[in-house]
């Protein structure tokens, strides 16, 4: 039997997936999120926020904070993403 030929090069998925849902957080929203979510300290989290606003060229608030019953909580927000650009992802998506 012979063998197909293609003109393109099927495109790998590099890398493993994203731990978290960037594309949803990156919208300028204040978010609290448990840290134990992810399976990770609240210092890591923080951490990746800020790697991640710095991948999409925009700057994060991070704070970190401890619940009356004990749980560290992390808020977060991505500075410097417009409406317009949430709007044209919407309307992309």
């Amino acid at each position: 039997m012979a063998a197909k030929v293609i003109k393109t090069r099927p495109k790998a998925k590099l890398g493993r997936p994203a731990k978290y849902p960037w594309s949803d957080w990156l919208d300028g929203k204040w978010r609290e999120v448990d840290p134990l979510e992810y399976d990770v300290s609240a210092e890591g989290l923080r951490t990746s926020i800020h790697a991640a606003g710095r991948r999409s060229n925009v700057k994060s608030c991070v704070t970190i904070y401890t619940t009356n019953s004990g749980t560290r909580m992390v808020a977060f927000r991505f500075n410097g993403v417009r409406d317009e650009d949430a709007n044209q992802a919407d309307a992309a998506g």
